[in-house]
């Protein structure tokens, strides 16, 4: 095996090794949008509800409505720069990947879950 096809080797496990750094994270980011979702939940009716019943029970969900669209707003655009930071990495950068970093307390990981709180009124 000559030099060049152990440096081809080495250059392939490397990007594969930076490409499910992407991937992982761009997972969590998903869970992170999902988690928003879950609470959003369908009113329970009665029978057939009239549209005034209808009506009251979307009015009473707009305060979730609109803590997911800002929770999405904000985890979208961590997940743009997150993109924009690894369009350059050419290897996974150890830092990057350990937890204790991504439990620092200067990272907002933690903001779109006082969002989505802070928007409940149950």
């Amino acid at each position: 095996m000559s030099h060049q096809d152990t440096a081809f080797d080495h250059h392939d496990r490397t990007e594969f090794q930076l490409e499910r750094l992407i991937l992982f994270t761009d997972a969590v980011f998903a869970i992170a949008i999902t988690l928003l979702a879950i609470e959003i939940k369908i009113p329970e009716f009665e029978g057939r509800p009239s549209d005034q019943q209808v009506w009251e029970h979307l009015v009473q969900l707009i305060p979730k409505f609109l803590g997911f669209l800002i929770g999405f707003a904000v985890i979208a655009s961590y997940w743009v720069a997150h993109h924009r930071m690894f369009r350059y990495l050419r290897h996974p950068a150890h830092h990057l990947i350990y937890p204790p970093d991504a439990l620092h307390p200067d990272l907002d990981w933690w903001r779109p879950l006082v969002t989505a709180a802070g928007f409940s009124l149950a």
